[in-house]
């Protein structure tokens, strides 16, 4: 099946000079200074970046408007958008200096625009190069907005910031943010659950505290439960799409997306993991020939595979190499390695990765082989695909998905094609709803009674300053509820904390705002991956991991004292929690701390390991619900970490800390 690209109009805009825009990105450049918060909604690959930066980029002899905050999920779509906003630059003739480790002591000539990207391995790069303590003194120094400033930072930065997680210096960190008169959130759709809930009091709080009071979301694929959230919270933010009305000279049309060839390909008995083995050796030879053709390249990749679970990537990547292929020719961009070996190279013939590659990210390639999701992780993943040449698609599917995607009629137009994925691949449930339910209005509330706590606790700050925040703290949070409509709610939530305060019961509620965290999931550790260092050296070999991969997949993992000793990731262990909680079933779907219950451990197939300990016998305490796994297992995936309780045939799932709060919500609609 062919599926068609397509063209968009372009404009002569007289702000910028050279350049011809797209209908979005001019009616961004006309509405810039006439609203407070846009919504752009159009295709993968249309240029959604670029239509914030040229407005801003125009205004950078503006002092009062000429920095801005671009918030992105990924560290690598984070690095994908550093290099897109210099070219774009580059071509409108402005003169810009990215500030990075590398050059971190390098002064700023006569650049017109920095660009600063910020996340945990860089802030610790920075802290290393200039000698500091803390990160909270690099995070200042780093947002001071002495000059025109483009800031690329992931969410989790940004909620430590607004939480006062950095210390002392927390307060300065915020202050330094004022200066910013906008944030972008780009892929503002990946945003569910506890996520969304976050994200939204974080526009929220940020622009109470005198930051951002300019917003602009982007996504191509917004769900339309989230709409109504945005809508609520931004007061119904200007809407701009591809289909934008422009009164300015029309110059001509560029093809945006070019034509690709959609070949649906049924799983092999082997699994994903040989099917998409097979389709790269027999394209092997013409991958090296069209690397011939563009030695030197970076940018450009001849294939890219994207499949679901980051062990299948490890394993497809272990497999071509025994059939041949040199490391140095594949490109890991997934989880379970060290920073270094994910970049990108002159001499690469194939990047293989997981959904970390999905979003976003702008690649040179010829050929895509991918496993579907949900229709937008489809989209996203086909639109990979076309953005500077025709192209061909290989679609990994079972019996029935390849035998729909060969009967869809050919060619077909983008939009129309569109449609019919939607119609056949339904929408992740953005959960959204969990916005509007106790759990989902105390999660937001969490930021605020956690930065109260953190103020009152502080030795140095005087009663006067402490009352102060905390009274303004209260007025955020106040507003916020009020205005998505959440009173109600809010009130049986904040009971819940009123009687924590008090010493009358929640005890886990002082857990859970000591680890609150944008993604409070479960937590991560520090692992010296022996296979991965074979592989490609020692950088790869060192990073952190979410500790359900950890047990689930770990090969022989041991702990030295300061990391988890792993010999790869072959194994597939089934995780269950070692109590079955039969005696305790009347308390299901209460929360809980492991405080109480210092003997509950993580067993991997049964058997207690290295791992099993890590969320009951830490200094971090954790808060946990279980649940009938009856009521609740229809409405789980994978997006959730959640954990049979017992050996066998469990009665009840158990989730921790944020996912915990989810799957109580979550039970509470079962019933």
């Amino acid at each position: 099946m062919r599926g068609l690209g397509y063209e968009l109009p372009q404009f002569k805009h007289p702000a910028v000079d050279g350049l011809p825009v797209y209908p979005h990105q001019a009616v961004m450049i006309d509405e810039w200074d006439k609203h407070e918060a846009f919504l752009m909604v159009t295709k993968t690959g249309s240029g959604k970046t670029a239509a914030s930066v040229l407005p801003l980029a125009l205004s950078r002899h503006n002092r009062e408007d000429n920095s801005a905050v671009f918030v992105y999920p990924t560290k690598e779509l984070i690095r994908d958008q550093e290099r897109s906003i210099r070219n774009l630059l580059d071509k409108i003739g402005i003169r810009c200096f990215s500030w990075g480790p590398e050059n971190a002591d390098q002064p700023v000539g006569d650049e017109e625009i920095v660009i600063v990207r910020v996340d945990a391995d860089i802030l610790d790069d920075f802290r290393g190069r200039w000698g500091m303590r803390r990160k909270a003194d690099v995070l200042e120094r780093l947002l001071q907005a002495d000059r025109p400033k483009i800031v690329l930072i992931n969410p989790d930065i940004l909620y430590l910031v607004y939480s006062l997680r950095y210390g002392r210096r927390a307060a300065n960190v915020l202050a330094t943010l004022k200066a910013y008169k906008t944030v972008v959130f780009d892929e503002f759709h990946l945003y569910g659950g506890v996520e969304l809930v976050h994200a939204l009091f974080l526009i929220h709080a940020a622009r109470e505290w005198g930051a951002f009071q300019r917003v602009v979301l982007l996504s191509a694929t917004p769900h339309p439960d989230v709409r109504q959230w945005i809508d609520r919270l931004l007061d119904k933010p200007f809407e701009i799409t591809m289909d934008a009305k422009v009164s300015h000279q029309l110059v001509g049309t560029r093809r945006v997306a070019h034509d690709v060839e959609l070949v649906p390909i049924m799983k092999s008995l082997g699994g994903e993991v040989a099917t998409a083995k097979q389709i790269v050796l027999n394209l092997v030879d013409e991958l090296r020939r069209l690397r011939n053709e563009r030695t030197g390249e970076a940018e450009y990749v001849p294939a890219v595979v994207i499949l679901n679970s980051v062990v299948n990537a490890i394993q497809l990547e272990d497999e071509l190499h025994a059939s041949g292929l040199d490391r140095r020719h594949i490109v890991p961009i997934r989880g379970l390695i060290g920073r270094d070996a994910r970049r990108l190279r002159p001499d690469q013939l194939l990047v293989i990765g997981t959904s970390a590659i999905e979003v976003g990210i702008d690649f040179q390639c010829d050929y895509l082989i991918f496993e579907s999701g949900d229709s937008a992780s489809f989209l996203q993943r086909f639109g990979r695909l076309g953005r500077h040449k025709t192209g061909t698609a290989f679609l990994i599917g079972g019996q029935r998905e390849c035998a729909i995607m060969t009967e869809l009629p050919s060619p077909l137009d983008r939009k129309e094609f569109e449609v019919q994925i939607q119609l056949y691949y339904p929408m992740a449930d953005a959960r959204a709803w969990f916005v509007n339910t106790e759990m989902g209005t105390f999660t937001a509330a969490a930021q605020a009674y956690a930065i109260s706590r953190r103020i009152e606790e502080d030795r140095h700050g005087g009663s006067a300053t402490k009352e102060l925040v905390t009274r303004r703290t209260e007025e955020i949070i106040t507003a916020f509820m009020d205005k998505l409509g959440l009173m109600q709610k809010w009130r049986n939530a904040h009971r819940i904390y009123r009687n924590f305060e008090r010493g009358v019961s929640n005890k886990w509620v002082g857990h859970y705002l000591a680890i609150d965290s944008f993604r409070t999931s479960l937590p991560s550790l520090p692992v010296h991956d022996l296979r991965e260092e074979s592989r490609r050296g020692s950088t790869a070999g060192f990073y952190s991991v979410d500790l359900r991969s950890l047990l689930s997949r770990a090969t022989n993992p041991q702990w030295d004292g300061r990391r988890m000793k792993v010999d790869g990731y072959h194994d597939n262990h089934k995780v269950s929690v070692n109590m079955s909680f039969l005696t305790e079933a009347e308390s299901a779907g209460t929360i809980k701390t492991t405080v109480d219950y210092p003997n509950l451990m993580l067993t991997r197939s049964g058997k207690l390991d290295a791992g099993s300990s890590s969320m009951s016998r830490t200094r971090e305490h954790h808060v946990f619900v279980f649940v009938p796994r009856e009521v609740v297992e229809n409405d789980l995936d994978w997006r959730m970490a959640c954990f049979p309780c017992g050996v066998k045939n469990a009665k009840f799932i158990l989730a921790f800390d944020g996912d915990a709060l989810l799957l109580k919500e979550i039970y509470n609609r079962g019933r």
